[in-house]
């Protein structure tokens, strides 16, 4: 029942490494073979230049919604789901989380009325193991509902999300700086005329200071429709096949990893040794063993989540997983196959022409 915030914040986070592992669309001359002045080169050269920093610098910001659809859509992908039943099947099984649940499960039921009560659903269901794989299965998907407002509400909000987003960094920002350095040489035809269109306004000859004053000036009015351009490429980028197959086999990896199942364990425990996430565990666990209905399982769920310990050890959690050895090389193989997607070239190339076409027209 702890399992399923871990899971989807993953998913989110893997998500930024798609984004920005990202190469720049295909190859095409930049500049203009009509001779060029001095100042017209310094404007196209400083345009060309803040493209490929324009989206780089504002894609934290503006990852949320891409993130929450890769997360819903790979976390409903069969792999996913088969390796999460997987990793759940032996974690509540790991010596520090099953002392911990037991602890729960025995205060939930004290006494010999709710002990008998409890044993004859047992029986019925096939066994005490299996009864209580069912609460599980019980809580978890009534869990579902609660989280998706939760990651979205609080969780993506959180300062400690850009901690954690950090670990993975170094991977994404070396692509990310790369593809600023290549853009040059990547922009397709179109994209170097418009560029080109947009210098010779921007230019006064003879007048460097001047034309530099002017294309910082156009800068600015642009920068203010880059976040919902990029918005809409990032939507588009969670669509992608290449995405959902690199994310759902990151997290599929991610949750086989021993690492992964040490770190959880160790999460679950230190969240259950809190008294209050405790006892709000016993309040859980006593409305879905003994049938309570939906209603009363989710009343007695939202607290729990609600609880600060369960955030607090969620991102010390992360931060452990995004950090661990071999993580970065382990991302970057699955999130190749977004990098070298043809269809992801041609939805960057479209988000540059439009965001180029509405600032084409600014005043200047």
């Amino acid at each position: 029942m702890l399992l399923r915030p871990w899971t989807f914040v993953l998913i989110l986070m893997l998500a930024l490494t798609a984004a920005c592992g990202a190469k720049k669309p295909g190859k095409g001359k930049n500049k203009d073979t009509t001779a060029q002045s001095p100042e017209q080169e310094q404007a196209q050269s400083r345009i060309e230049k803040w493209l490929g920093e324009a989206a780089a610098n504002r894609l934290t910001a503006s990852v949320t919604a891409m993130s929450t659809k890769v997360a819903e859509n790979a976390v409903a992908d069969p792999s996913v789901q088969k390796s999460l039943e997987a990793l759940v099947g032996v974690l509540f099984e790991e010596k520090p989380v099953k002392k911990r649940v037991d602890k729960v499960a025995d205060k939930a039921t004290v006494g010999l009325s709710n002990k008998l009560k409890l044993l004859g659903k047992a029986l019925a269901a096939g066994g005490v193991t299996e009864y209580k794989r069912q609460i599980m299965v019980k809580t978890s998907k009534v869990a579902e509902g609660i989280l998706a407002g939760h990651v979205r509400d609080h969780i993506m909000k959180d300062p400690r999300m850009s901690k954690v987003i950090a670990r993975v960094m170094p991977v994404v920002s070396m692509k990310a700086r790369l593809s600023a350095a290549t853009l040059q040489s990547n922009l397709s035809p179109e994209m170097s005329q418009k560029i080109f269109g947009i210098s010779i306004k921007l230019t006064v000859p003879g007048q460097a200071d001047e034309t530099s004053a002017k294309v910082e000036k156009w800068i600015a009015a642009c920068d203010g429709h880059v976040e919902n351009k990029l918005e809409k490429l990032l939507l588009d980028i969670a669509d992608l096949r290449s995405t959902h197959r690199a994310v759902t086999g990151l997290a599929s990896e991610v949750m086989r990893h021993p690492s992964t199942k040490k770190e959880l364990a160790d999460m679950m425990a230190r969240i259950l040794d809190n008294q209050e996430a405790f006892d709000q565990s016993v309040v859980l666990y006593e409305q879905a063993a003994f049938d309570n209905g939906e209603k009363a399982i989710r009343e007695a769920m939202e607290p729990l989540f609600k609880n600060p310990v369960v955030d607090q050890e969620l991102f010390k959690t992360l931060e452990v997983l995004a950090s661990a050895p071999g993580a970065g090389a382990i991302i970057e193989k699955h999130m190749q196959i977004v990098s070298e997607d043809k269809e992801l070239a041609r939805l960057i190339d479209k988000f540059l022409s439009n965001l180029l076409s509405t600032c084409g027209d600014l005043p200047i």
